[in-house]
This record gives C-alpha cells, sequence and structure tokens, in this order.
C-alpha cells in the first residue's frame, strides 16, 4: 500500500511539473494570452465593434492580469495595439457613471447580455482586423440582425 501511495504522489507530482511546462511553452509561443475584458458603457447596448492595429488609436493597456479594451458610448472601439492572438479567457463589464461594475454573461441563457461575438479579418476596403459583438437581451438582437455592423 505504501509503494502505491509513492507512486501515485510521484505521478500527481510529474504531471504538475507537465502541465506547468505546457503553459509556460504556450505562454511563451503565443498559444495563450492575457485574460481580456472588454469595458462597456452601462448605458450601451447594440452592436459593438472593436478595431485593431489602426494609427492613431491608443494602444491597450493592462489592470492587473486584464488586458483592458475599452468601448465607447456609441459601441466602437480602437486601438493601435494589434489584434491579440492565442486562447484567452474573455470578460465583458459593464460601467456605471460611479465606476461600478457589471459582468456580462456570453449567451449561456435567455439572459445572457453579449451575443454574437465574432473577429473580422481584413477584407473590403478595411485594412484592419476587428472584434463584433452585441450588447442586450436575446429578442434586441433578434431585432438587430439587419444593422449588423459589415
Amino acid at each position: 500500500m505504501h509503494n502505491l501511495s509513492k507512486t501515485l504522489l510521484i505521478l500527481a507530482g510529474v504531471l504538475v511539473i507537465f502541465t506547468l511546462l505546457a503553459a509556460g511553452i504556450s505562454l511563451y509561443k503565443g498559444y495563450l494570452g492575457k485574460p481580456i475584458k472588454y469595458v462597456i458603457p452601462e448605458s450601451y447596448q447594440g452592436w459593438v465593434t472593436v478595431i485593431y492595429g489602426k494609427v492613431g488609436c491608443p494602444p491597450l493597456e493592462e489592470s492587473g492580469i486584464f488586458v483592458i479594451i475599452p468601448v465607447d458610448e456609441t459601441g466602437n472601439g480602437c486601438t493601435s495595439t494589434p489584434i491579440l492572438k492565442g486562447w484567452r479567457y474573455t470578460k465583458y463589464v459593464q460601467v456605471s457613471n460611479d465606476g461600478n461594475h457589471t459582468n456580462l454573461e456570453w449567451d449561456r441563457s435567455s439572459t445572457g447580455m453579449i451575443w454574437a461575438m465574432s473577429n473580422r479579418t481584413p477584407q473590403g476596403g478595411s485594412p484592419h482586423y476587428a472584434d463584433v459583438f452585441f450588447v442586450g437581451t436575446k429578442d434586441q438582437l433578434e431585432n438587430a440582425w439587419s444593422s449588423q455592423p459589415k
């Protein structure tokens, strides 16, 4: 019994070391990246478009472990930072005028407020990558498909 416990402990240690090594390599190679937080004004509902790599826009900033992607009152975001690559945890928050943050769920249920997330590649005359998603209820999304950004 003692040998079995020792063997299991060694296997668990090897697994932990392998997992940490794989995560480190993934971070180094760009397969994993820092988590993203989209910051959206509380009053905004509708289609959001965030343009990446646009000259004249500010670079993305970090706060704690998150890369912050600000969205303005018209649903637009713009950064000189190239599009972020790799697997990332993504969080969506609405910020009130007094600075309170409310987490928004991605369409996991009928109460979700984030829908239809897509990444756009440079095409149709636009030289930039972009993220596009919808903020609002499922019913609002159903009524907004015709105004989806092209």
